[in-house]
């Protein structure tokens, strides 16, 4: 019984060890050199590494070359059972926020090891709320707007692209 204890406990501490001390900048630069591959380009960017996050603040978005999106910070924050990802500020190019409301307030994005299969999103914005799944089994990614006046008013093209139930507008989108 000591033996299994002891084993445990060497297990966490190692468990806590490698998210302190992990390269979290490198992971970062990795996946920023993968999705450049997909034409998505992120520049000028200030990163800090912090105990258990990384912080990312002030980034422009480029996909295909062409300004996509200002990002006003991005936390990426990672515990023992839990990953989150928020997202402050989110504004569109001018271009772009014809199409989609600008600017999104926060989204969060949080991934648990009780459910591997999926990450929850949440979204707030002047409007509506935003609420939704990414499936990585299924690999589908599903959100639900509540869309307040503003949105309806302004954006309306884009809610007859989604489905509607209960006042709700519901987009599904297969990877």
């Amino acid at each position: 019984m000591k033996f299994l204890f002891k084993m445990i406990v060497y297990i966490l501490v190692f468990l806590v060890f490698l998210f302190v001390f992990l390269p979290k900048q490198n992971i970062y630069f990795k996946a920023e050199e993968l999705i450049s591959k997909q034409g998505v380009i992120i520049s000028d960017e200030v990163v800090n590494d912090g105990f258990n996050s990384l912080e990312i603040s002030a980034a422009e978005v480029y996909f295909k070359d062409v300004y996509f999106a200002n990002i006003n910070k991005i936390e990426m924050r990672s515990l023992l059972f839990l990953t989150k990802i928020n997202i402050d500020q989110l504004r569109f190019s001018p271009s772009i926020s014809k199409m989609a409301p600008s600017p999104i307030s926060k989204i969060s994005i949080t991934h648990s090891i009780l459910d591997i299969t999926k990450a929850r999103i949440v979204g707030n914005s002047d409007f509506g709320s935003l609420d939704g799944y990414i499936d990585f089994l299924n690999k589908k990614v599903v959100l639900t707007l509540d869309a307040n006046s503003k949105m309806k008013r302004n954006y309306s093209n884009i809610l007859r692209m989604m489905k509607q139930k209960d006042g709700r507008y519901t987009y599904e989108y297969n990877y």
